[in-house]
């Protein structure tokens, strides 16, 4: 899994490589603002699914909550490989 890593500036998050033996790290808190995706100029990003919980999935079956753009200097490709996602309850 990535980690998050603030940037100078604007509140920016950008996904960067993992730490060695590191599955589950924290991100820093998203502001999540809603808009048409159509309005939108992505670039450089990833689409990373957002779940409930580790499983993927919570008691009555519903999983992914939504897809969130993270800015990642790597190909997507390389996330999407590793399996990558944003989870909102972590079970340790």
């Amino acid at each position: 899994m990535g980690y998050g890593k603030r940037i100078p500036g604007p509140p920016t998050v950008l996904l960067s490589l993992f730490r060695p033996k590191e599955l589950i790290c924290e991100m820093p808190i998203l502001q999540i603002i809603p808009a048409e995706a159509s309005k939108l100029k992505i670039k450089d990003n990833l689409k990373t699914p957002v779940y409930v919980t580790q499983s993927r999935k919570n008691a009555m079956g519903v999983g992914q909550v939504f897809v969130a753009d993270l800015k990642t200097p790597e190909h997507p490709s390389h996330w999407i490989l590793q399996g990558v996602a944003l989870v909102l309850n972590v079970d340790y």
